[in-house]
């Protein structure tokens, strides 16, 4: 009889040990969440991502990182990066195709993990984002007055202001189509003071047209009155 009772008290307490591990592993503030994503952001070499975030890499420079062995990254329009990884798939993530798209926009699906601060997508599929070259005229004004009040004329003054404080500008034609306007990655000032002097009169904007999830926008080559 003692002896059923201590192999049951045994029992019970290796239970709790192994509870009380696994209860410990699960709360650990490191533990790896993951979740199925598709973003859309510059592909880059880690390197240059984190050394020179500020500073436009060239492809050349971006694809000659990779293929000498660093991690290929990508950042999102808020600037969130994320490492890139094949994961156990067996199968090459960097292949000529891909290596093509270094420094430029692309939309990646897959298994995004996060640890430590550190954030990981494990790659399903990399697409280049569709665009297209367009000429577009309209009415060249701030992102804020064209969503808040796109019924009220807004001066030129208070256009000039709000995208002088940051707001990025915008163009909207004929057919009530906003487009925001972007510098892209050409290392170029977008809005100039002679570019500032334009806001809240008629321009032609010639550039890449981008359109995702409802939201267009082009990376400005020209702009012209």
């Amino acid at each position: 009889m003692k002896k059923a009772t201590i192999v049951a008290v045994c029992i019970l307490l290796a239970a709790g040990s192994i509870y009380l591990v696994l209860g410990a592993s699960a709360a650990q503030p490191g533990a790896a969440v993951a979740k199925d994503v598709t973003i859309t952001g510059k592909l880059s070499c880690t390197f240059c991502a984190l050394a020179n975030p500020d500073k436009p890499c060239t492809p050349g420079c971006c694809a000659d990182c990779v293929k000498m062995g660093d991690p290929p990254s990508l950042t999102d329009a808020l600037g969130n990066m994320y490492i890139l990884l094949t994961g156990e798939k067996g199968m090459t993530l960097m292949t000529p195709e891909r290596i093509q798209m270094m420094g430029s926009q692309v939309t990646v699906k897959g298994l995004l993990v996060s640890r430590n601060g550190i954030q990981a997508i494990y790659v399903d599929s990399m697409n280049p984002v569709q665009a297209k070259e367009v000429t577009v005229t309209g009415k060249l004004s701030c992102t804020f007055c064209a969503l808040a009040n796109p019924d009220k004329p807004c001066t030129p003054g208070c256009c000039a202001d709000c995208v002088k404080a940051g707001d990025p500008p915008s163009l909207t034609d004929a057919q009530g189509s906003m487009y925001i306007l972007l510098t892209g990655e050409k290392g170029m000032t977008l809005m100039t003071p002679e570019r500032i002097q334009m806001m809240g009169g008629q321009v032609t904007v010639k550039g890449l047209l981008v359109t995702r999830n409802g939201v267009q926008a082009i990376y400005v080559d020209s702009m012209n009155k």
